[in-house]
């Protein structure tokens, strides 16, 4: 008797176990999952018949994160179960295909293209997979991308960057010499900006006139005295760059660059925070 009450307690409690496993699987997002690296997580919501294709609040999907982290037997996975190659996500224009091409990561690169991810997909500033393959040096991933018919001379537009000036200012000789092989152009050249001109016609982000001379600019009055609230916080963020701004709104640890080409305030700390979230460079 008292084994039979043993059993009955222990394969009730073996289907509660059940139960509950089921419903978090049920009540998980796949792209948490995923973003945790969790593979077995992310192989049980497959078979359970979680939506591969749902994104997280920024549109990424478990694709750009197992991409991201280079997991090719989860990228595989979720491409057999209908994950979309072509998804790019809601801040920045990331594909995966963008993702595994920053990483370096060739297997992930062809699989993504089989699965019919687009080989000239443009972020928000138009970078290319080309042009992160060869920031990263990737030569196979590099070469996959241009057999496709990657445009060898594409050029990104914020600051006309082409793949392989990506590829010379991360010193990244195999690709510099694969890349002008294929027809990259050595004189290509980024777009030159007169700082002076814009200062002239008030379009300095940076807020300064650097047309005045410095002996006739005006001195600063006497500080202001300010009261809580607005006007204390309008002070803080005065005079402030987007990235400036963004640091201040998100934490945001390096800001050597610039935010992704939004000139918005409140879409380039938008930007730098969901470009962080991946590691990428702010191109």
């Amino acid at each position: 008797m008292a084994t039979r009450n043993w059993l009955g307690g222990a394969l009730v409690a073996a289907c509660a176990a059940l139960s509950f496993s089921i419903g978090l699987h049920a009540a998980e997002s796949i792209a948490d999952a995923a973003m945790r690296g969790d593979r077995a997580d992310v192989l049980a919501l497959i078979k359970h018949g979680a939506d591969v294709n749902a994104p997280q609040g920024d549109g990424v999907t478990a694709l750009h994160w197992a991409s991201r982290h280079g997991d090719a037997e989860i990228v595989t996975a979720l491409i057999a179960a209908g994950a979309h190659a072509r998804e790019a996500t809601r801040l920045g224009g990331y594909t995966p295909l963008h993702l595994a091409a920053e990483r370096g990561s060739a297997p992930i690169v062809k699989a993504l293209i089989g699965a019919g991810a687009v080989v000239d997909a443009r972020t928000s500033t138009g970078a290319t997979p080309l042009m992160l393959a060869s920031a990263a040096g990737d030569t196979a991933a590099i070469k996959a991308l241009l057999d496709k018919g990657a445009d060898v001379n594409a050029k990104e537009s914020d600051r006309f960057q082409t793949p392989l000036i990506f590829a010379t200012a991360n010193n990244r000789l195999e690709a510099v010499t694969l890349l002008v092989a294929r027809g990259a152009d050595p004189n290509a050249a980024t777009k030159l900006t007169d700082l002076a001109a814009l200062s002239r016609n008030g379009e300095n982000p940076d807020g300064r006139n650097l047309a005045v001379k410095p002996e006739t600019r005006k001195r600063a009055g006497p500080p202001k005295i300010l009261v809580p609230g607005v006007e204390r916080r309008n002070q803080r963020l005065g005079d402030k760059n987007p990235a400036i701004l963004a640091k201040m709104a998100g934490g945001i640890r390096n800001v050597r660059y610039r935010s992704c080409g939004h000139p918005n305030i409140v879409v380039a700390a938008k930007q730098v925070h969901h470009c962080w979230r991946f590691g990428l460079p702010m191109i």
